[in-house]
């Protein structure tokens, strides 16, 4: 487990997904705003050099959680002074702490890698769920949805999926962007369609 600090007002906790299944905790947990996981990230903060910089009794806690390209889990906690702006408690909805997981965006550079990880998905029978593409130039996207992503059985997809990709987006700004300016192929269960124009040629 790594803690860094971004800036004045944000802190980045970076650790495996095992080690955060040996706390028992769940991405379901971190997005429902579990008791759990508050204390972990509280704990994880309290025992690192930045305590008394993010622990005030003044400050709010935005927290965000998502799972990188190398298969860490990556918490950004940012710092919210009350006192900045009013209307800071409306968009966090008078709670302590927001998680949120978006859906993310995967790159292939060519047409061969995105097959390359349909055949390993038939052959070790991966978890796709809800997933579409999406075609800009040469290069092909597959955006898999946020409940997806939730899923545990999604890790080895992930990890699949991390061998055969060119880059990983989860930024929604910047996957919306992206969107924008691909062409839609497959809009729903992707995958499924192309395992099975692979099993039938």
């Amino acid at each position: 487990m790594k803690i860094e600090k971004v800036n004045k007002n944000k802190l980045k906790i970076i650790l495996s997904i095992e080690e955060l299944s040996m706390k028992n905790i769940t991405i379901k947990d971190i997005e429902e705003g579990k008791k759990k996981a508050q204390n972990f990230f509280f704990d994880v903060i309290e025992d690192s050099d930045f305590a008394d910089e993010f622990l005030q009794d003044d400050s709010r806690l935005l927290v965000e959680a998502s799972v990188s390209n190398s298969n860490n889990f990556i918490i950004t906690i940012t710092k919210i002074d009350s006192n900045i702006n009013s209307n800071i408690d409306k968009l966090l909805n008078n709670t302590t702490i927001n998680y949120t997981i978006s859906s993310t965006l995967y790159m292939f550079e060519n047409l061969c890698n995105l097959e390359k990880f349909t055949k390993q998905a038939i052959i070790q029978e991966l978890y796709v769920g809800s997933n579409s593409l999406y075609c800009q130039g040469n290069c092909y996207f597959l955006l898999f949805s946020k409940n997806c992503i939730k899923n545990t059985s999604f890790r080895k997809t992930f990890a699949v999926l991390s061998e055969y990709c060119t880059k990983y987006f989860s930024k929604p700004l910047l996957i919306s962007s992206i969107l924008e300016n691909s062409k839609p192929i497959i809009e729903k269960n992707a995958i499924n369609i192309l395992s099975k124009s692979i099993t039938e040629s």
